[in-house]
């Protein structure tokens, strides 16, 4: 210790020597000396300064960072959010940020890994391998494996269940490999298979206990569990139990890498008016595709883009022959067919014609073939019309101006049958006044219609599912593959199937069980164009208008890249690179995923 010492004091003591020597040497100097030596080490002070802002600059980033928050309002409110079961648009918003499947649509559009590292097709079409990314976890922290995939498929297949999904996964077995193998088997080749998979993913340890039955009705499905970008942090509820909020958190283990937004707030509301004063009040940041009648009310200031795209998603007024007997005639349901304003509507409602495109078949346009002109004129529909149901002896009340006509029933008793039906729709602005312009257009032709309005939750739960309606006008989503078998499969005619037509033709369910098993695209495509020949001829449904997609996000959310669409909640698809912090940090500590290329 006293060696130490000394050589500290040896130390200090020769330091002390040389900055004496230092000191007395400059102030010996003469004042023209010491000058120059002050201004030669300001000058290096200088160069050094510059050299080091210089090298700052050079190698200094600016990095997408964690932080700020993001309130959306939704129409709507959630009621089953449960990728095997979710119908409504407000519980199709939640599974995509709190779920996450085998695979997903990345921006372009194109289907890209999630849960899934590699994937593997068999050369016949018959067999899918599937391998899992390491370390997936659930967002309670439990690990996720392919026993919740096998879980997940098998629990779709249970008809018990009865989820809309179902159609989609029959003939389909799955064969877990080990716990991050699992290895999907084909009867035979169903060429849109690939985009079964990216259903959201069950955590089995949750729901393993809950029969198929009970599944809707389980509270978990109000305070889901999952793996996707966002988990729950808190959930506000009215005095009656439905929610006003959901606030979502990022997920730190999330496949595809913790999002970056600290804070995702989905505030939900009964109708547009009520989003439209939350947002006047700066209550709400974003939201997503309302009818354009209520611009005028809309405050919308430069601090919000709109992202806009095409939408595969067709609106229609779907017939009900089994319970109106009108639809049972083809020259009525081809007279309204005929008599339809499409040209009107899409004017009237949608500023003429900018957000939505008149259609007269099953797809939107661009599907089958570009945008085309509609065939014929109103003007010259309403003529046919009129010529086609004095050709088949119905005949207008000069008091009433409703056309009728005098049948013989199956007991040879003698009935007069009038063109009279219901118009049933949702409580959505746009639909309650089309359904007013096809009331008027319909009347000229001789119809007689009763318009019903009921709020979108009521119409799914309590007139859809049992087809308790004679005419509906309502809105079918059309995927990435514009397979229509779900919709027009005679198969599909109860509850949960969504031909809500019930309509039934063997020549259609052959040709939409022979497409499903065509790889060719353009063979598969053409088989598609028949089927749309055949549907449109016998009129099970009146085709009105595809309408385009707006999404309205702060301009100070950045990293979006707005995807081709095939659903309004794919908006979300790559939320987990949305940004609204940004710090600067030397180029070596970044991640390169992070860099923000200015």
């Amino acid at each position: 210790m006293d060696k130490i010492k000394s050589l500290t004091n040896k130390f200090m003591t020769t330091e002390k020597k040389i900055s004496d020597v230092f000191y007395y040497s400059y102030t010996s100097l003469k004042p023209f000396y010491k000058l120059i030596i002050l201004m030669i080490l300001i000058l290096a002070s200088l160069f050094l300064i510059i050299y080091a802002w210089q090298l700052n600059k050079e190698n200094m980033v600016l990095v997408a960072s964690r932080g700020g928050r993001l309130n959306e309002g939704v129409i709507g409110s959630p009621s089953v959010i449960n990728p095997l079961l979710a119908v409504s648009e407000a519980d199709r918003d939640l599974v995509s940020l709190i779920y996450s499947g085998l695979l997903k649509f990345d921006n372009q559009g194109n289907l890209t890994t999630d849960l899934a590292k590699s994937y593997q097709i068999s050369e016949d079409g018959l067999e899918y391998s599937f391998t899992l990314k390491n370390n997936l976890t659930w967002h309670d922290g439990e690990k996720l494996t392919a026993d919740d995939i096998v879980f997940t498929i098998n629990k779709i297949k249970n008809p018990a269940l009865k989820s809309p999904k179902r159609i989609n996964w029959e003939g389909i077995e799955i064969e877990k490999i080990d716990d991050k193998n699992i290895k999907f088997i084909l009867i035979k080749p169903y060429a849109p298979f690939i985009y079964n998979l990216t259903l959201g993913i069950l955590p089995e340890h949750l729901w393993k206990d809950i029969h198929a039955e009970n599944l809707a009705l389980n509270p978990l499905n109000l305070s889901p569990i999952g793996s996707g970008p966002f988990k729950i942090k808190n959930i506000k509820r009215n005095k009656s139990g439905v929610a006003e909020f959901y606030d979502l958190e990022p997920f730190e283990n999330y496949a595809l890498g913790e999002p970056k937004i600290a804070l995702l707030r989905l505030r939900f509301f009964p109708n547009e008016d009520e989003l439209i004063f939350a947002h006047n009040r700066k209550e709400i940041d974003s939201w997503h595709d309302f009818s354009l009648a209520n611009n005028t009310t809309f405050n919308i200031n430069s601090q919000k883009k709109e992202y806009s795209g095409s939408l595969p998603r067709i609106f229609g007024v779907f017939l009900n022959q089994n319970q109106a007997e009108i639809f049972i005639y083809p020259e009525i349901r081809q007279a309204l067919n005929l008599a339809t304003c499409r040209d009107i509507i899409t004017n009237q409602i949608l500023e003429d014609g900018k957000k939505v495109t008149p259609i007269d078949g099953l797809f939107p346009p661009g599907i089958l073939n570009e945008d085309e002109e509609l065939k014929n004129s109103w003007e010259k529909g309403l003529e046919e019309a009129q010529k086609i149901l004095v050709e088949n002896s119905w005949s207008k009340n000069d008091e009433t101006n409703v056309v009728s006509k005098s049948i013989t029933d199956k007991d040879g008793r003698k009935k007069e049958i009038s063109f009279s039906f219901t118009l049933m729709t949702s409580d959505s602005p746009e639909l309650k006044k089309t359904a007013e312009i096809l009331k008027g257009c319909w009347e000229k032709v001789g119809a007689e219609v009763e318009i019903k309005i009921y709020e979108s939750g009521r119409l799914n739960q309590d007139f859809i599912p049992g087809r308790k309606f004679d005419a509906l006008l309502f809105g079918l989503m059309v995927g990435k593959e514009p397979d229509p078998f779900a919709y027009w499969h005679s198969s599909q005619r109860l509850d949960p199937g969504l031909n809500i037509s019930s309509y039934a033709n063997i020549k259609v369910d052959n040709l939409l069980e022979e497409a499903r098993e065509t790889i060719d695209k353009d063979e598969r495509f053409n088989i598609y164009e028949e089927i749309n020949q055949i549907i449109t001829t016998e009129n099970p449904a009146i085709f009105l208008y595809s309408p385009k997609f707006s999404y309205f996000l702060p301009t100070n959310v950045k990293g979006v890249e707005f995807p081709r669409l095939f659903s309004p909640a794919e908006r979300f698809s790559g939320i987990h690179d949305w940004y609204i912090k940004t710090d600067k940090l030397w180029k070596i500590f970044a991640e390169p995923e992070n860099i923000i290329k200015e």
